[in-house]
């Protein structure tokens, strides 16, 4: 399977990865697979900003609103879904394109699954009575004391992932962080390019503060009612990310619908700061710096060529890159 090309696209949310994508994926004649663990959900749309309905009646989007919103995904259910595709893509001869910010699906997808401690329930169930008694971000602070690279990497409200870290850290004495970094110096699964793209903060803020404001304009609040009042709430997988949660608290009436939106603009970039945290702790990176302002085709162009730089004595080349083969001859 290593000798797979695969290209991913990724970087931290707003960083205009999709539509980048959108633009290769019509040049090279490809699909996109979709590595996003929100985006994945149906009734969501809006709040996950799945890609446009026009683009996906262009270009192949796999693993994007095909989940019931209480169905729980991981990582493993990822890649079972996503290797399939790729190896079909592959044997047509396209280059296949992840693309998404969820580092932990693309970990896996690249390298398999780390090798993870079984859950302990007494440890567990410790951790949950002193979240309910201390609340979360008191975990996240004790996290960062013993494992700063995986606290950063989690919001201090993120409860289940801050309890599953800390419990693998008492039952083994390694920190989850290590087990990772361990499992990454393996053999790579595929023959694989991580291109991210990479903002100035003002410029990433900015579309941060204009893509929430959009949403709302496209009815993220109607969204996330109808969702709430069809039984979803924060037992739900799905309804734990940026904006919903927000949401569902002012449906409840504990804040204002102004409040949670100023809210979610706000966890959106301690997101994107998160991310960008991740990243940087990956060595095979190709980071693309931008201003902000370029359009699509401009960051499409130069993640072009970073490909065909990287595959440019692929045997089928020629197939992925029609241009390449005449540029060639």
């Amino acid at each position: 399977m290593n000798n797979v090309p695969l290209l991913c696209i990724t970087g931290p949310t707003a960083s205009g990865k999709s539509a980048a994508a959108y633009v290769l994926a019509q040049r090279w004649r490809t699909e996109i697979i979709v590595a996003d663990s929100r985006q994945l959900y149906r009734g969501m749309a809006i709040g996950t900003d799945q890609p446009p309905a026009a683009w996906q009646a262009t270009v192949a989007h796999h693993l994007v609103g095909m989940a019931p919103p209480d169905d729980a995904w991981n990582a493993g259910r990822f890649c079972r879904a996503a290797e399939p595709i790729i190896a079909r893509l592959h044997h047509d001869g396209r280059l296949p394109l992840i693309v998404g910010g969820t580092g932990l699906y693309l970990r896996a997808l690249l390298y398999g699954l780390a090798p993870h401690p079984p859950a302990d329930a007494a440890t567990r169930r410790r951790l949950i009575k002193r979240a309910q008694r201390e609340g979360a971000p008191a975990l996240h602070a004790w996290l960062a004391e013993v494992d700063p690279a995986s606290a950063a990497a989690m919001a201090p409200a993120d409860e289940p992932k801050i309890i599953r870290a800390l419990e693998i850290y008492l039952i083994t004495g390694r920190s989850r962080s290590a087990w990772h970094a361990e499992h990454r110096r393996g053999a790579a699964r595929y023959d694989h390019l991580v291109v991210a793209l990479r903002l100035p903060k003002a410029a990433l803020h900015q579309r941060i503060e204009r893509r929430v404001a959009e949403m709302v304009e496209r009815g993220l609040v109607d969204e996330a009612r109808r969702l709430w009042a069809a039984g979803h709430d924060e037992r739900s997988p799905s309804m734990r990310g940026l904006g919903y949660r927000q949401l569902l608290r002012a449906f409840r009436g504990e804040r204002t619908i102004d409040a949670a939106i100023a809210e979610t603009i706000q966890e959106t970039k301690h997101y994107a700061k998160r991310q960008m945290t991740w990243f940087r702790h990956q060595a095979e990176v190709n980071w693309i710096d931008l201003s902000g302002d370029e359009p699509a085709e401009v960051v499409a162009e130069r993640i072009d060529a970073l490909a065909r730089q990287r595959w440019s004595n692929c045997a089928i080349m020629p197939e992925i890159f029609p241009s390449h083969a005449a540029a060639t001859t």
